[in-house]
């Protein structure tokens, strides 16, 4: 499930970039953790490549629960504050229908429009 909406810090000193705020706490003091990738063999399959790529390795499976796209490929990253720990909703990115998204969405749950 979608969540909450993206916000970014409007102030920068690195040219064209923003800081990716906390949901929790609206503080840029982001950590980024592993790597979760969803590849589907086809669109709207069940079967595909989940794969999960942190600190301890890569691990390689075909169980796409937590996959954030309904219907087709989707990659999310465990987030940590320096402030609040770690956060329980995802950073993902998919596609749908041509569009690319990117949300905070909870893994546990099921994606729904």
């Amino acid at each position: 499930m979608y969540t909450k909406k993206i916000q970014f810090d409007d102030y920068s000193n690195m040219k064209s970039v923003s800081s990716l705020l906390c949901p929790n706490c609206n503080d840029p003091a982001l950590h980024q953790g592993a790597a979760h990738t969803f590849w589907r063999t086809m669109e709207d399959s069940n079967a595909g490549l989940h794969t999960v790529a942190g600190q301890n390795g890569t691990i390689l499976d075909g169980n796409l629960t937590g996959n954030p796209s309904m219907r087709r490929d989707g990659t999310y990253l465990d987030m940590e504050c320096e402030h609040c720990g770690p956060i329980f909703l995802k950073l993902a990115i998919f596609q749908h229908k041509g569009t690319t998204y990117l949300t905070w969405f909870d893994a546990t749950l099921e994606p729904s429009w």
